[in-house]
């Protein structure tokens, strides 16, 4: 029995093995909340060593049990709900007293998950927030590290345990800072034929989110011993995707220093997808014709409609949402223009990337007909395809020629863009290249794959979980 066989076999439970440990994966029973409750205390009544003051009020930390201060769901944005559902990210309301900042808030709205079941025991659409890690509170002009999850843009949170930054904010003495965007349909869905200008950036919406984050970062770090002028950007996979965003924004350019970006820059080519077809398909699930229908919707009923919908990418045979979900190609003459600001950047991949993503996203066996549909996907033919496998299997004989097939897609799909991105933009800026070619012992035949470099980054190998 194969590897892929082993896995999907399992009913229900999936293990992926690093680091000598064992992740067992089950799709989690989420708890939807239409707005996430908030506490205000008394300030007489708590420790005001762990109460930080931000522009919006003050907010309640704690002592993590590494010897570092936590702080969880802080609002950098409004809750967006009701009326707010597809708009940009809108301005916190002021508080008075202190807000309990002692409690993750919950993950943004998905339909499912990588994660673990802890880290999504509650969802709501009231999940713009930040949480932050430091060693302390004296205005020590830390340096800061601001992440962005991974995910496909439909999954994920800043409560997952793999990216709790503890380890960064101790050994590292930096302020690291996780940030929650909205997903899916909430997130990118391109609504604007249904509300023109009103919702005319709705297909950004996440990354309007992670703007608005780093805006608030800017304001409010030095409140948290870091340095509004020492900031990198961080992400993984999705979350790279969005570094990399931002990274070509002129408009975010005041807003970090540098960049690191870990398996994602998104493809360099087009790739031939519907988006008012998806329109037409969430409209369907959602049994309603206009924006306000949408509106109207509860959680409950986007959850479903997120479902139905990456059910029908699947049925066009796309191996990932991101194509449906993502604004423009990050093009060459964006990573030049951004390159002239002189900011460096760290990226890279690893070896067999595709191996996990094609296996995470379809539960099925990613070789052979799988890859090739992929393969097909960006307009080779069969014949072109088996060149290019014959030519792969030059420098890797050993490798099946269902392997080589996965490894192309990896090539395409992982390990081009970053080429590009790196010769793109090392031309006029620092650019700093890693592959990690690292397997698993207990995996071997997975090679390399997507996220396994996440428990070397953190050092989180007890609470490492594949995403």
């Amino acid at each position: 029995m194969g590897i892929y066989s082993k896995v999907i076999g399992a009913v229900g439970v999936a293990m992926v093995v690093a680091a000598g440990g064992v992740y067992v994966h089950r799709w989690p029973q989420e708890t939807l909340l239409k707005r996430a409750p908030q506490s205000f205390l008394d300030e007489e009544a708590i420790d005001n060593s762990l109460v930080a003051t931000t522009t919006e009020g003050k907010v309640l930390g704690y002592r993590h049990g590494k010897g570092v201060l936590r702080y969880g769901r802080i609002p950098f944005a409004a809750p967006p709900v009701g009326d707010l559902r597809f708009q940009p990210p809108q301005p916190v309301s002021p508080w008075s007293g202190v807000l309990d900042a002692s409690q993750p808030g919950p993950s943004c709205m998905q339909q499912t998950s990588r994660n673990s079941e802890r880290s999504l025991r509650q969802q709501s659409e009231d999940c713009l927030s930040v949480t932050v890690t430091t060693p302390s509170l004296e205005r020590a002009h830390r340096p800061v590290i601001v992440w962005f999850h991974g995910g496909g843009l439909v999954a994920g949170g800043n409560g997952h345990a793999t990216y709790d930054g503890a380890n960064f904010a101790s050994r590292g003495d930096v302020v690291f800072v996780n940030v929650q965007y909205r997903l899916g349909i909430l997130g990118w869905l391109d609504v604007s034929s249904l509300g023109g200008e009103r919702v005319e950036q709705s297909n950004v919406n996440g990354l309007l989110d992670a703007w608005a984050a780093l805006e608030w970062v800017q304001r409010n770090i030095a409140q948290f011993g870091g340095d509004p002028q020492n900031v990198t950007l961080m992400g993984e996979s999705a979350g790279s995707f969005l570094v990399a965003l931002l990274l070509t924004r002129p408009e975010t350019e005041p807003l970090f220093n540098r960049a690191i970006l870990q398996s994602g820059v998104h493809d360099v080519w087009p790739m031939a997808v519907d988006r008012q077809a998806l329109l037409q398909q969430v409209l369907e699930a959602a049994k309603v014709d206009s924006l306000e229908g949408l509106r109207r919707g509860d959680g409950s009923t986007m959850q479903r409609v997120e479902r139905e919908v990456q059910r029908y990418m699947r049925s066009q045979n796309f191996t990932q949402p991101m194509p449906w979900y993502s604004p423009d190609l990050i093009t060459t003459e964006a990573l030049e223009r951004a390159a002239s600001s002189g900011k460096p950047i760290l990226q890279g991949t690893l070896s067999q990337e595709n191996h996990s993503l094609l296996l995470s996203y379809t539960g099925q066996d990613p070789h052979g007909q799988l890859a090739d549909e992929f393969l097909g996907k960006l307009g080779l033919t069969s014949s072109q395809i088996d060149t290019l496998v014959a030519q792969v299997k030059k420098s890797l004989p050993h490798r099946s020629d269902q392997d080589l097939l996965v490894d192309l897609a990896t090539a395409i799909h992982m390990h081009y863009p970053h080429a590009v991105l790196a010769e793109t933009y090392g031309a006029k800026a620092p650019v700093y290249s890693y592959l990690i070619d690292w397997p698993s012992p207990k995996f071997p035949e997975l090679g390399a794959f997507h996220g396994l470099d996440l428990p070397l980054v953190f050092g989180n190998f007890e609470d490492w979980t594949w995403a």
